[in-house]
């Protein structure tokens, strides 16, 4: 995998905990160090990796937290990396579309019978939905002409997640009184 790197140094006169640094990228590689630190992803309150000269770690992170037992020079190569591998195929970055959080959300039940039934309407803003069956098994498609024959099949206390997916969702079961939840994100 190719990486755009750029060069830190950092010098510290004595120990420091949580020395915060803000930037994002893809892997941390130590090219010097005088004295072994630690480094925390993301937050301070993450699990402290222990780091020394040529070590590194490569995992998504948008911050660290530098910690030293002493005075310390260290030299960090810190990178993005020009493509990721989702799926055992090389993607540019340039090319993924970017996830971002939201805070909006919403939540219902319905009973859904042995008649096709609407479980939740088209979302275009949906980033995400979870479709759970509470009481038996329910079989879900995309339209009202779904039937326990054709539909994908939602085992009792099973939750799925269909992610990325705006259109409505239909239910049905092999009888009446299904109780059927859902949790969409957007």
């Amino acid at each position: 995998m190719d990486y755009n790197y750029d060069s830190i140094d950092l010098v510290f006169a004595a120990a420091d905990t949580d020395y915060e640094i803000q930037w994002s990228g893809a892997r941390i590689y130590v090219d010097r160090s005088d004295a072994d630190f630690t480094i925390k992803l993301n937050s301070n309150t993450n699990k402290s990796i222990n780091m020394k000269s040529k070590s590194e770690i490569e995992a998504p992170f948008d911050r660290f937290y530098l910690t030293t037992t002493g005075a310390a020079n260290i030299t960090l190569f810190l990178s993005n990396p020009k493509e990721i591998r989702l799926g055992g195929q090389e993607v540019n970055v340039d090319t993924i579309e970017k996830m971002e959080k939201t805070p909006d959300a919403t939540y219902g039940t319905v009973t859904i019978g042995a008649a096709a039934g609407l479980i939740i309407a088209a979302n275009t803003d949906r980033k995400s939905l979870f479709v759970q069956s509470l009481t038996a098994a329910v079989y879900i498609g995309n339209d009202a002409s779904v039937t326990t024959a054709n539909g994908l099949r939602v085992n009792t206390g099973e939750t799925i997640n269909l992610d990325r997916y705006t259109g409505a969702v239909y239910g049905i079961g092999a009888g009446a009184g299904n109780d059927v939840r859902y949790l969409e994100e957007g």
